[in-house]
């Protein structure tokens, strides 16, 4: 949960795929280059968390030209980019990703689009189960957007692998509040999704027993 509510992390741990300094431009509204834009929303509730990096005419990372390169049926793709990212989390452990890229100023309507599925289920009190599954729509028929984008999703899963493992190393059995919380601007979303958790598993109560001790017929 920590690692998918991190918008702050692609940059430094998928730099062969995702990471692009374009996305923490976009976060913190720096200035990118001419006829490049950027930006980012977050809508933080009680009940979810929703985000969204809206950038123009940008990399965005190298899995992007790559994969639109092979869309347009080339070997590779130098020109900017529109990419866009609406993440939706639905606690306690369902993520949904919406991606779309394109040209600058074409029409969404055309843009290579991918969506991910992201469900997450404990196993024990340390371990999860985390399921997923991408869908890759319009590739223009090229079945190898699909087989690029693969290879591309276990990169880095492999990546955040090795990260999400050693933090657990670090933290054992501790909790992240049991010691005083230091956080920056960019934790907000991981440390508000475990507030979330816990006040949901608080309300948590064991089924009432409904049947009487004594039934009377």
């Amino acid at each position: 949960m920590d690692n998918l509510l991190d918008a702050t992390h692609a940059e430094f741990v998928h730099r062969t795929s995702f990471g692009s300094s374009d996305w923490s431009v976009a976060r913190e509204a720096g200035a990118l280059p001419q006829k490049q834009s950027g930006q980012f929303d977050t809508d933080i509730r009680d009940d979810g968390i929703d985000f969204v990096f809206n950038l123009k005419n940008v990399s965005g990372g190298p899995c992007f030209g790559k994969a639109y390169a092979l869309r347009l049926g080339k070997g590779s793709y130098e020109g900017g980019l529109d990419i866009r990212m609406d993440v939706s989390w639905q606690p306690p452990g369902l993520f949904l990703y919406g991606v779309t890229v394109t040209e600058p100023g074409a029409s969404e309507e055309n843009a290579l689009r991918l969506i991910n599925l992201h469900i997450l289920t404990p196993e024990t009190a340390y371990t999860t189960h985390y399921l997923y599954r991408c869908s890759v729509l319009n590739t223009n028929g090229n079945a190898a957007v699909m087989d690029f984008w693969h290879d591309v999703d276990v990169n880095a899963f492999n990546e955040d692998k090795r990260i999400v493992e050693a933090q657990q190393n670090m933290t054992g059995k501790h909790d992240l509040f049991d010691e005083p919380l230091w956080a920056i601007q960019g934790d907000q979303m991981s440390v508000r999704g475990r507030r979330i958790l816990k006040e949901l598993a608080k309300r948590e109560t064991p089924r009432a027993e409904t049947t009487s001790p004594n039934p009377q017929h």
